[in-house]
């Protein structure tokens, strides 16, 4: 299958570039134009010179070139089940991959980031059941990992909604280069748009104008009936830019499912969870790296005997549950009908403290004052959510790649049985810990 797939792309990868070569000089064609063009199918991120030479050898980037990796052991073949299901319901509409997904249960569908999928039913909310058009294979798919066909959010150079400093960040972050460039909405102007592109160590912007008649400009004197039509261009000509576009900017840090599995399994079996090492430890108990069904990394926190009421916990759980936020580390399952009580979460490299006295230890301001603002978004969503953490110290921060950090631990302080978490007189609390409103209380 691989050879006959490759013999093909290859075939018409040399057609490809009779066809290309045969345009009128001057014609800007959108992306996906030029794509069919050339008789492949690739993933959105090949439009600039150097993704287009990779796309007519058919490079690793091809959405036609099949992974060993890309098939499940949960399906190596369609099932009877599956096949009915497919005959039940006809395809609403084409999407395409944003990131690479694999199935953590055997309804699950595996697939690659650029990999095309046609929706059968997205009547779940969270988890849509799909077809993959590359392997014929269907399951069930988390839909925020999909953007629709040729829409703008299926561009891997469209951030959405970023705020300027933060597309700074990304930009300057190792692995982007000269060049490297992403979109985002306006945050000052409705309907508009901003580039943002490295140049050197610093990242320069520019406004992207609406017309009235739905085109897209920089500067008056040309305009784009697309924002694709916009970036084709200036990856060839610089025309007043700071540098030609090269690539897209490299998206690092990946979302979390909205639930762990589309069933939305709460409290799971402890015999699905597999404990490979230990990775931390404190007074709430121990932290392990582990796996999930033998096929999802993730943390498994292993409560001390006796430290919380099973029944507070699952009643505190349900509410941490549906706290969901970019910077709150997220919570998937737990095992609560037996002590110890086991907490499943995603799984990053290690905390704050261990961050800072390590790899982090020569961090410069900048960079500490990102890792602080991350945390203070996280806790005015708390705030929000009428949520009070009671523990917010470095070993209760992770950091993941990219300085990437989310909270963890939050509720469960005030479940433990212990007087330095109960406000009242004479009790202990954590003084460097323990905001100031608090304090007054206690």
């Amino acid at each position: 299958l691989f050879q006959l797939v490759m013999g093909s792309c290859l075939s018409h990868a040399e057609k490809g570039k009779n066809s290309a070569t045969a345009q009128p000089t001057g014609e800007i064609l959108p992306v996906h134009s030029f794509v069919s063009s050339v008789g492949l199918q690739c993933n959105h991120a090949q439009f600039n010179s150097d993704y287009l030479e990779r796309s007519l050898q058919c490079g690793a980037e091809s959405s036609t070139v099949v992974e060993s990796s890309a098939v499940n052991n949960f399906q190596l073949l369609p099932t009877a089940d599956c096949c009915r299901k497919i005959e039940s319901y006809t395809p609403t509409s084409l999407f395409v991959a944003l990131y690479s997904y694999d199935a953590r249960t055997p309804e699950d569908l595996d697939f690659k980031k650029g990999e095309e999928l046609e929706i059968l039913d997205d009547t779940q909310g969270d988890w849509w059941y799909a077809r993959s058009r590359l392997t014929g294979r269907c399951g069930y798919i988390p839909s925020n990992y999909v953007a629709r066909f040729k829409s703008i959010e299926a561009e891997p150079w469209y951030f959405g909604k970023v705020r300027r400093i933060e597309a700074e960040k990304c930009l300057l972050m190792p692995g982007n280069e000269q060049g490297s460039f992403l979109i985002r909405d306006s945050e000052s102007r409705q309907d508009d748009f901003s580039l943002s592109v490295r140049d050197g160590d610093s990242v320069k912007h520019y406004r992207i104008r609406q017309m009235d008649n739905g085109g897209y400009f920089i500067a008056r004197r040309i305009t784009f009936r697309t924002l694709q039509e916009l970036v084709i261009h200036y990856s060839y000509e610089q025309d007043g830019l700071c540098t030609i576009l090269r690539k897209p900017c490299i998206r690092v840090e990946i979302p979390q499912t909205l639930t762990f599995t589309y069933d939305d399994q709460w409290e799971i079996k402890r015999r699905s969870l597999k404990f490979v090492r230990q990775i931390g430890a404190g007074q709430f108990g121990e932290v392990w790296q582990g796996l999930w069904n033998e096929t999802t990394p993730v943390a498994i926190k292993k409560l001390k005997s006796g430290t919380m009421d099973p029944r507070d916990f699952l009643t505190e759980a349900q509410i941490m549950k549906k706290l969901k936020h970019p910077k709150l580390l997220q919570l998937y399952a737990v095992c609560s009908r037996d002590e110890p009580i086991l907490i499943v979460t995603e799984l990053l490299k290690e905390n704050l403290l261990q961050f800072l006295q390590g790899r982090g230890r020569n961090c410069k301001l900048p960079q500490l004052v990102d890792i602080a603002a991350q945390i203070a978004a996280g806790m005015a969503y708390l705030e929000s959510q009428n949520y009070i953490h009671r523990d917010l110290a470095a070993r209760n921060i992770l950091v993941g790649e990219g300085l990437m950090c989310k909270i963890a631990d939050f509720g469960l302080a005030r479940l433990i049985k212990e007087n330095e978490y109960e406000a009242r007189v004479g009790a202990r609390f954590p003084i460097k810990w323990t905001a100031p409103e608090a304090a007054q209380v206690s």
